[in-house]
């Protein structure tokens, strides 16, 4: 065999392994995504800040309500906010139709004595000056699997699960709201977005472990925008507005329920 031929049989042989090892062949059905392992829940608790996500919700659009769930798809009810645990809320639109996502951050209240029971408080900045703020109930869906969520919102229940985290930096939601017949979730329905205890964002090992959660997930890492801080929608869970979803003046703190 001359040289020629044994340089073409080596380059196809690595090729070969490349589609066999590489995205071509990336198993992307949700239900062989593995979540974050024996999550603590206590140590998960408590304030978080949103730095990137990969789509967002266009914060004018009205859609009709609809239970949502794993393999069922979601059109929501109400006004628009992106929050990765948002349940009721329109269908996302493109990033060059929408404003950018901006103060977005979390609260994560474990209940006493209820399983893992989670209180979410999130909020976030819509429309300008105003601010959304909105509360759920996460509950897992299986007991031995805490990381596996349903989040409860406006009378529909929708997945958040919790990849990865080290508890103390960062951390990465991953939800699926419709899957396609092989089990993958549909392009405009993977919804990814990371965390992380300040507001300045990620140290460059974070935000390794996010783009490889992300990957892992079957969304691309450069599909992750930043969440823009400001200041603005001053967060305090403990001073929080009574109904399940609100809107507020961000200028003058005057509340006003949009359900």
């Amino acid at each position: 065999m001359d040289l020629k031929s044994q340089i073409l049989i080596v380059l196809c042989l690595s090729l070969t392994m490349y589609w066999c090892n590489g995205q071509g062949y990336q198993d992307c059905n949700i239900d062989r995504f593995r979540v974050q392992q024996n999550l603590n829940m206590s140590r998960f608790g408590g304030q978080w800040y949103g730095i990137s996500a990969n789509r967002e919700f266009n914060p004018v659009t009205v859609a009709t309500r609809n239970n949502g769930g794993m393999g069922q798809g979601v059109n929501g009810g109400g006004w628009g906010m992106f929050s990765g645990f948002n349940a009721g809320m329109p269908r996302q639109t493109p990033w060059a139709n929408t404003r950018p996502i901006r103060n977005l951050q979390y609260y994560f209240e474990i209940l006493s004595g209820k399983n893992g029971t989670m209180r979410t408080y999130s909020s976030g900045a819509v429309m300008g000056r105003r601010c959304y703020y909105a509360q759920g109930i996460n509950k897992p869906t299986n007991l031995s699997i805490p990381a596996k969520t349903d989040f409860l919102f406006q009378g529909s229940s929708f997945p958040i699960w919790i990849i990865s985290t080290d508890y103390e930096g960062y951390a990465v939601i991953y939800s699926c709201w419709n899957t396609d017949v092989n089990g993958e979730c549909t392009p405009d329905s993977s919804y990814v977005i990371s965390l992380n205890r300040v507001m300045e964002g990620h140290t460059a090992e974070e935000l390794k472990q996010v783009e490889a959660a992300s990957s892992y997930v079957c969304v691309q890492p450069n599909l992750l925008r930043p969440v823009i801080h400001d200041g603005g929608c001053a967060f305090n869970a403990t001073d929080f507005p009574s109904q399940e979803f609100a809107i507020m003046n961000d200028i003058n703190n005057n509340y006003f329920s949009m359900l």
